[in-house]
């Protein structure tokens, strides 16, 4: 964002920069006074549940989506 926000005001760049990361393109787009960042998706897919899980978060998650990372769904926010 920083970056953007430099190369946006101070050089002749358009509304939007484009950078090429090891994740995937970035995108900034400048919209008046305010940037945004679009950042990269994954796509998730259901997981088993298991203990391994249940031990290193110290609950047993509802449930469990994979991608890039590990996303456990859990009863509450406590």
């Amino acid at each position: 964002m920083a970056t953007a926000y430099i190369l946006m005001r101070f050089f002749d760049v358009e509304d939007q920069i484009i950078f090429d990361t090891r994740s995937g393109a970035l995108r900034v787009y400048q919209k008046g006074d305010l940037y945004e960042l679009d950042m990269p998706s994954y796509q998730l897919a259901p997981d088993t549940i298991t203990n391994i899980i249940e031990e290193a978060i110290g609950i047993r998650p509802q449930e469990v989506w994979n991608a890039r990372d590990l996303v456990c769904i859990l009863e509450n926010e406590d």
